[in-house]
């Protein structure tokens, strides 16, 4: 596959990195040119060290022959011009990084569409979606979201406080948005009917609503649901904390945030309905 990374950062070097390593054709488009210097001599990519956003760039690194497109700078103004500019280039599919201020307003404009953008994502609130997801749910063994957070899965093993242990899936009277989609038994697995039962020491493959969900999988596995509000401090307010708490003060969690520039607590508590913002440095013990 031809590919086209512009961004030689974090993401665009790991990304690079990655896909070269499955034999893929790629061109790495990188403004700095110490950053550029650094790919060049360490992965074995194409690297221009010119401006992603120039279509004469674009150009002579094929775009028009380009299938897959990566604007992964750390500037959302680059990406998105740099996206747009390739897609009328020829590019088949373009992917933008953006804040994540960004995609919480898609709602009042339309970015993808404007900018002729395929997908588009943000690097900090995947990882508070990842962080958010163990947050709430420590016990499960796995846990990943689909639909974009409107399904949840995961895996839980049932404990023997199961209060509903022997009793068939029917009987257990799991809420109505909820399924388990398949028991591991003895090294056996199987797709229940509503006439299987659960018993402990199963491996559960749970689906369904993510609220809904959390209880069930706390009554698999400590035998009741939470009742308990969880208490969570996140060091930092960046994007990264600022997303995390965003996502969970929606559910029972009870969240603080520790930043030590008082401008950026202004900004907090301002978009945060449900934190308590702390401005202290949290390395301090008084």
């Amino acid at each position: 596959m031809n590919i086209i990374i512009v961004g030689a950062g974090e993401i665009g070097r790991h990304l690079a990195g990655s896909l070269s390593s499955a034999a893929h054709n790629i061109v790495v488009i990188e403004k700095d040119s110490a950053l550029a210097a650094e790919i060049d001599a360490q992965i074995d990519v194409r690297v221009m060290n010119e401006d992603g956003t120039s279509a004469r760039t674009l150009v002579e690194a094929n775009v028009a022959e380009c299938e897959l497109f990566l604007g992964l700078t750390s500037n959302n103004n680059a990406n998105m011009a740099a996206c747009s500019i390739a897609k009328e280039l020829g590019a088949a599919n373009v992917i933008c990084r953006a804040d994540p201020a960004v995609q919480q307003e898609e709602w009042l404009f339309d970015y993808k569409t404007h900018f002729h953008i395929d997908h588009m994502f943000s690097s900090e609130r995947l990882t508070a979606l990842e962080l958010a997801k163990f947050v709430r749910n420590p016990g499960s063994i796995m846990v990943e979201e689909i639909a974009r957070g409107k399904i949840e899965l995961q895996e839980v093993i049932v404990s023997d406080r199961f209060e509903d242990e022997g009793k068939t899936l029917r009987e257990a009277n799991l809420p109505s948005r909820v399924r388990v989609g398949s028991i591991l038994r003895d090294g056996d697995a199987m797709v229940p009917t509503a006439s299987e039962r659960l018993c402990k020491g199963d491996l559960v493959t749970l689906f369904g609503d993510p609220r809904q969900l959390s209880d069930v999988a706390d009554r698999l596995m400590r035998g009741a649901t939470k009742e308990r509000q969880l208490n969570v401090v996140i060091l930092g307010g960046d994007d990264y904390g600022f997303t995390l708490a965003q996502l969970l003060e929606s559910w029972n969690c009870r969240v603080r945030i520790f930043e030590q520039d008082p401008l950026r607590c202004e900004m907090l508590a301002e978009q945060l309905s449900d934190t308590t913002v702390l401005n202290a440095d949290a390395t301090s013990l008084s």
